[in-house]
């Protein structure tokens, strides 16, 4: 009975020992996004140095969008058609020009 008693009284101080205590949450902020003409230049940058615009077409394309530049638009559709990478670099140099 004694051997019994004791193992309980030692089952119930390690459940109190473990308990909680772990580290405490930390707060992250995820980072800002680039918006407005600052958006398209960063993808126009890009694509000016690797000649491809790749998935950045649909970000580039409502980044325009929100400038309100309907010129620059036009140029996100020939932009978006073009497979030479170094006319995709000249255009997106064109086009850092119109900002």
């Amino acid at each position: 009975m004694d051997f019994v008693r004791a193992s309980l009284v030692l089952v119930a101080l390690v459940m109190v020992g473990c308990g909680g205590g772990g580290p405490a949450p930390v707060a992250v902020q995820p980072p800002a996004q680039a918006t407005g003409s600052d958006a398209v230049k960063l993808i126009l940058e890009g694509v000016a140095a690797s000649g491809e615009l790749g998935s950045g077409a649909e970000d580039l394309r409502t980044a325009v969008k929100a400038l309100n530049k309907p010129e620059l638009l036009a140029d996100v559709d020939a932009l978006e058609g073009m497979t030479d990478p170094e006319a995709a670099k000249a255009k997106a140099k064109e086009m850092l020009g119109k900002l």
